[in-house]
């Protein structure tokens, strides 16, 4: 029936298209792409299925919106932050970066501030204010949205697109169709995958979607003795069948489950796609990253050389968390309260082992869907990096979450929404 009214009307669409554009996915891509659009006078039509736009806007950033980041002067740079699609991103960022991004919102009447560690925040710490912003200025370009649209397809025929069908059966035609509906992270704000059904149909290759930024699960009894516990600057790295297959620095926090945070993030985006149940994965804290083991061997001794009946508990003040000492040393099966004349060489040993290579037994991430962004995606290759519009089909354009292109936490993966966004709103 479809396939009818298709063939049916298309000559029809052909000479008198409704709409230059449809935008699917009311996400930061895609709100940002439809309003560039419709400031140059095109027709837009924004789809979203959920009852509300920018949803995972709303809760970014603890519900303060990280905009983007102004750590970074050089491209080059900020590139770092990305663990899939720096490359493609490079022309790219030429075009709109980060530091075109807070100039478009503070032009939109937004005022951000930057943080001490980069992170952009609209002044007021309110997301809201982000998405009314946008949403404003969708009103302004004239931008049509529509609430509660389930997009089930793309209307494509001669390597063209030339429009959609919705679940209901209703067909919409186009010029132009942007897929801006994300991946499959944070699935209950409607983020579900459909967009790589029909990236396949329409010919791209998808590489397979993995969780990355996400938490870690651990059965060891100790880690959720710990929970509410974070600690900061420390050097995590990660083994797959003792071969170290991911390193990096951060915050971590402690949890009833396992582990969380921004270190914790980034070693799970570095190692994203890892079978967790078929191997054998360990995470190595090392608590004090910026000294020697010689060096941390001396700053004991130095503790205690001058009094041989202090006890070991507290020998370690203002080395290591008091919460945290005292599991250590359970660990090593240590008495807390031996005192340094009590210590053995070897007992000494395991505890500089502890404080630099402290163990933690992995069994998992997080549940799918509860991860902060997708790695995986429409492969970049088939994606004109100069306009976002597909090499396979033509009027067809992707951006945001949906394309290979994931970054750490701190406004990475909302700036490349952004750009992407405004590239494919520019060129169409």
């Amino acid at each position: 029936m479809i396939g009818q009214l298709i063939e049916a009307e298309r000559s029809k669409y052909l000479v008198n298209s409704h709409y230059d554009l449809i935008v699917i996915g009311a996400g930061a891509a895609g709100l940002m792409a439809s309003i560039q659009a419709g400031e140059r006078g095109l027709k837009v039509l924004l789809l979203e299925k959920g009852e509300k736009a920018g949803r995972k806007i709303l809760i970014s950033g603890g519900g303060r919106c990280n905009i983007t980041n102004n750590k970074y002067s050089e491209i080059k740079d900020f590139l770092q932050n990305y663990p899939r699609g720096s490359k493609f991103l490079w022309g790219l960022f030429s075009k709109f970066n980060h530091i075109d991004t807070i100039n478009w919102f503070e032009s939109h009447n937004l005022k951000t501030k930057t943080e001490e560690d980069g992170r952009v925040f609209p002044i007021t710490d309110n997301s809201a204010d982000v998405l009314n912003t946008l949403l404003k200025a969708c009103q302004q370009a004239k931008v049509e949205i529509l609430y509660k649209q389930n997009v089930k397809d793309l209307l494509i025929k001669d390597q063209s697109v030339f429009g959609i069908v919705l679940q209901n059966e209703t067909i919409i035609y186009a010029r132009n169709i942007l897929v801006s509906c994300g991946g499959m992270s944070y699935q209950k704000t409607g983020s579900t995958g459909d967009a790589y059904e029909w990236a396949i149909k329409a010919g791209h290759k998808v590489i397979k979607a993995k969780p990355s930024l996400t938490g870690y699960l651990s059965p060891d009894a100790w880690i959720h003795n710990l929970k509410g516990l974070t600690l900061s600057n420390i050097k995590l790295s990660l083994y797959q069948n003792s071969k170290k297959i991911a390193e990096h620095s951060g915050g971590l926090l402690f949890t009833h489950w396992g582990i969380t945070g921004p270190g914790i993030f980034k070693i799970s985006s570095l190692a994203a796609g890892q079978d967790y149940n078929s191997d054998i994965y360990t995470l190595y804290l090392n608590l004090l990253p910026d000294l020697t083991r010689e060096d941390l061997e001396n700053l004991l001794k130095e503790k205690w050389k001058n009094n041989a009946r202090k006890k070991v508990i507290n020998c370690l003040e203002g080395i290591c968390l008091e919460r945290l000492k005292n599991e250590i040393l359970l660990q090593i099966g240590i008495n807390t309260q031996k005192t340094l004349s009590e210590i053995s060489k070897k007992e000494l040993n395991q505890i500089i082992e502890s404080l630099m290579k402290l163990k933690i037994n992995i069994t998992g991430i997080r549940p799918s869907g509860e991860e902060i962004v997708t790695a995986g995606g429409i492969e970049l290759n088939e994606i004109n990096s100069n306009t976002m519009q597909s090499k396979i089909i033509n009027g067809l354009y992707w951006a945001g979450e949906v394309l290979n292109i994931d970054g750490f936490t701190g406004g990475f993966n909302l700036q490349s929404a952004w750009t992407t966004g405004w590239i494919a709103g520019n060129s169409v």
